[in-house]
């Protein structure tokens, strides 16, 4: 669970960043 949650808020903060957050995002988790 804490991997997800992790992965929901980088993705939040990757729309602020942009591609900065994107990078922290795992490539095999795509939402």
């Amino acid at each position: 669970m804490d991997r997800f949650m992790d992965w929901s808020t980088d993705r939040s903060i990757g729309r602020s960043t942009g591609a900065a957050g994107k990078a922290r995002l795992p490539s095999n988790i795509r939402a």
